[in-house]
């Protein structure tokens, strides 16, 4: 018969940094091997303080779940471990998983990428050929001592992993002080499409003792892109109207002359004359632009 297995919220081997006087609350979860079996107690080891719920039941998805409790204390600062098994109702025993509180210790966070902040690149429109992604935590950060810790590019269009690397052994992942850059190889992102990045917990690991966790990034607006689409980029279209002309015709001027042949006793005999002007023009061409944007 197949042994019970702890599958837990956590890898086993976790590290947790947990401040003094904060209140913890941890869930261990346990599957039997077989259908026809139950889990009906954990044998653990714990911290002073620490206490632990009754065992629970998910028919559904057949586990068994138990709740820890904890409040640490200044005299616990330091690493506290704790580590448990699963025994079933046919008194087989599943392998120890353990997990470490550090406490007085901070986990490193992953900061949330803003475009002003630069906390993480890149964001918005890029190329189809990007290839270099960077984010930063909010202390120095290792690369995990767990295999199994992944990062994931995933597409939004069908929320499907298209690319993920193991940090804990990937080359194409590197640890500089608070920063982490990925470089992806051998991908080229589909136009138009948008994808967002997720991490396991553990994505990075603090430096004191044994390397503080960071949470699990599930959240699918935390880090988004968008890839450039060469046939919806801008465009200029141009109108020409067609030549119009304008006559004007001006207000008749008169003239008057001098009518030397029918003067008499001295009198002048003027004749006007009235001259009208015309004037022609023709509009200029007009040419309109319309520009249309991608995003």
């Amino acid at each position: 018969s197949v042994r019970p297995v702890i599958i837990g919220l956590r890898p086993n081997r976790a590290c947790i940094g947990q401040p003094i006087n904060s209140t913890v609350s941890e869930s261990v979860v346990a599957q039997p091997g077989c259908i026809t079996a139950g889990i009906i107690r954990f044998t653990t080891s714990s911290p002073t303080g620490l206490t632990m719920s009754a065992i629970t039941h998910d028919s559904t998805a057949n586990t068994y779940t138990m709740i820890l409790s904890w409040v640490p204390t200044a005299q616990q600062t330091g690493p506290q471990g704790f580590c448990a098994a699963a025994i079933d109702t046919l008194n087989q025993q599943s392998d120890q998983w353990c997990i470490t509180f550090v406490v007085g210790v901070d986990s490193p966070d992953l900061n949330r990428p803003v475009i002003v902040q630069g906390s993480a690149s890149p964001l918005g429109t890029v190329f189809a050929n990007q290839s270099l992604f960077s984010i930063q935590a909010s202390k120095t950060v290792n690369r995990p001592s767990l295999n199994g810790t992944n990062i994931y590019f995933n597409d939004a269009a069908t929320n499907s992993t298209v690319i993920q690397y193991d940090a804990g052994w990937s080359p194409n992942i590197l640890y500089s002080g608070n920063t982490i850059t990925i470089l992806v190889t051998n991908y080229i992102w589909t136009y138009g499409h948008t994808y967002y990045i997720t991490m396991d917990e553990g994505f990075s690991s603090g430096t004191e003792f044994c390397g503080p966790e960071s949470i699990k990034i599930t959240d699918p607006f935390f880090w988004r892109f968008n890839i450039w689409d060469p046939g919806l980029s801008s465009t200029t279209s141009t109108t020409t109207a067609a030549p119009t002309t304008h006559t004007v015709t001006s207000r008749p001027v008169s003239t008057s002359t001098v009518n030397t042949l029918l003067t008499t006793t001295g009198i002048q005999v003027t004749t006007t004359i009235m001259i009208a002007t015309t004037t022609t023009t023709t509009a200029s061409t007009v040419t309109t632009s319309e520009k249309k944007k991608i995003f």
